[in-house]
């Protein structure tokens, strides 16, 4: 029998949450993290993430109770935490480029700290050899529909813009639609890479969205995604990012798009690393 969902009374497009870092916070920061990277950590391995727990205490109490909260409270499909240092570092021509690969590591550790509070940094052997911190750059910017990351594993997205930046957001929360679709879509008529399953999930008042590469298995379910498509793409606002801010995306809230600008680097992370039987490198 299909969830009853029911659309939201009053719609509304809700903004990500924010947290600004003072210049004081960021100095102090800034010096503390430049201490660790020139200890020779290397943020891109997965072995950091086993040894350096007790280094989250580099981040100042106040954003590690942003992040701790963002998780435990899913209070909001996505969060911002701007004034975060970053140096003026050339843009890469391409993410394989053997000798820009450890000129940020003040940046990859900051970014590695952040994403640690709110769960399991991982990574795909598959993309960008299996890098944990990884470089999104104009040349591969080309995924722009609306979409959830692939994989039940990736709960949360993490992105440091390296110089100003923008990404397209939709949340699950925002969603405008009628009842008869909003059953169909909980239903599974929807074909995955891992199977048949629903698009919408969980609690019917504030589901949970998939949307990585589904395909519909019959007319009425192909309606009802080309009416979840058009919805999300109503909600679809930027997010303007600067240099030096991170945003945080729960990915089984939000659906991101275009991410526009010269050069992030991103972290993908899971909640429980229990469900991966291969470590952090699947």
């Amino acid at each position: 029998m299909a969830t009853a969902f029911r659309s939201p009374p009053h719609h509304r497009i809700r903004p990500p949450h924010e947290y600004h870092l003072d210049q004081r916070a960021a100095d102090r920061l800034l010096t503390d993290v430049t201490a660790l990277a020139e200890s020779g950590v290397r943020p891109a391995e997965p072995e950091f993430y086993d040894r350096h727990w007790l280094d989250l205490e580099l981040l100042p109490v106040g954003l590690r109770d942003f992040l701790w909260r963002f998780r435990m409270t899913e209070s909001h499909a996505a969060c911002v935490i701007r004034g975060l240092p970053v140096g003026d570092a050339e843009t890469p021509p391409h993410w394989n480029v053997s000798h820009f690969q450890d000129r940020n590591l003040v940046e990859d550790t900051i970014l590695a700290l952040c994403a640690m509070c709110v769960g399991d940094p991982f990574a795909r052997a598959g993309t960008q050899n299996g890098r944990m911190v990884q470089n999104i750059l104009p040349t591969s910017l080309d995924r722009r529909d609306l979409h959830t990351e692939c994989g039940s594993h990736t709960d949360y997205l993490a992105f440091l813009a390296m110089g100003e930046c923008s990404a397209a957001l939709a949340s699950a929360r925002d969603l405008d639609l009628d009842d008869p679709t909003r059953e169909t879509l909980a239903q599974p008529r929807f074909r995955f890479s891992d199977g048949p399953a629903a698009v919408l999930s969980g609690d019917p008042a504030d589901p949970y969205l998939r949307l990585d590469r589904c395909l519909p298995v019959d007319p009425e379910a192909r309606l009802a995604l080309d009416h979840l498509l058009a919805s999300l793409d109503r909600l679809r606002p930027d997010v303007v990012l600067d240099a030096g801010s991170l945003l945080l995306l729960d990915n089984y809230r939000v659906a991101h798009g275009r991410l526009a600008g010269p050069w992030l680097k991103r972290i993908t992370i899971s909640r429980n690393l229990r469900r991966t039987p291969r470590g952090r490198i699947l």
